[in-house]
């Protein structure tokens, strides 16, 4: 007869290792004030992170939503190029999101990042759009304060074409930015003084010039002049008014 001998060891528990959660990505973000004042802001907002990848054009998924006093923005992970086209230069990961309008009011900015939450106080003015720190662990503001352009205000920025075929025509007395800007009819419209930061999404040109109200309306027929025209586009004129309209001299 044979014994059998069933010997019972332990069970060995072995954990599997824990799942470590995704740390979240340090970014930087800004608000763009599309709004004119007095009146509701338009905000859209642009995130980057802060290191850089081999490729130039990596994506940053962002989603904004607003309920009541409070803006939502969800991010999510870095995101490959869509189409595989990688951009030959280094950069940062990239995206935006339109926020919408808001009325002026103090709201709570609220990023989510996997489970990392920042939270800002946001409040909208007249004159401006300011944001103040609550609680940050992933991210910062590159812009703490959005000068709000006013209604009607207009800024032109001029951009000269520095090869060789342009400056041969600034040679021969072509009209350039220098001149464009010294034209008598600008004398007679009052600037606008300089101010930090964005106005709006088609105002971070610092090589312009701002004016107040009514520009735009005097502008307009100076950057259509036929003096101005350039199918060459060695010289090119824009002008962007605070209500959403531009136009350009190459139109």
């Amino acid at each position: 007869m044979i014994r059998t001998v069933l010997l019972c060891l332990p069970l060995l528990a072995v954990p599997f290792p824990a799942r470590a959660e995704a740390k979240a990505e340090p970014i930087d973000f800004y608000f763009v004030d599309s709004g004119t004042a007095p009146g509701p802001a338009v905000l859209w907002l642009a995130v980057q992170s802060t290191a850089h990848y081999s490729c130039a054009n990596y994506r940053l998924p962002v989603t904004a939503k607003v309920s009541g006093q409070t803006i939502s923005v969800q991010i999510g992970p870095v995101a490959k190029p869509d189409g595989g086209l990688c951009a030959t230069a280094m950069g940062p990961a990239r995206g935006e999101a339109a926020v919408g309008k808001l009325p002026a009011g103090s709201y709570r900015l609220q990023i989510t990042q996997g489970r990392a939450v920042d939270s800002y106080t946001l409040t909208i003015g007249e004159e401006t759009t300011a944001l103040a720190p609550q609680q940050g662990r992933f991210s910062t503001s590159s812009s703490q304060i959005v000068y709000r352009v006013a209604e009607q205000a207009a800024h032109v920025s001029c951009v000269f074409g520095l090869d060789a075929r342009c400056r041969g025509r600034a040679q021969a007395g072509a009209p350039t930015c220098e001149s464009f800007f010294s034209d008598p009819a600008l004398a007679e419209l009052k600037p606008l003084p300089a101010r930090p930061g964005p106005y709006s999404q088609s105002w971070f040109n610092s090589d312009g010039r701002r004016y107040a109200a009514p520009a735009f309306s005097a502008l307009r027929p100076i950057v259509l002049a036929d003096r101005y025209r350039d199918p060459e586009r060695c010289l090119v004129l824009t002008v962007h008014a605070g209500g959403g309209e531009s136009v350009s001299n190459l139109r």
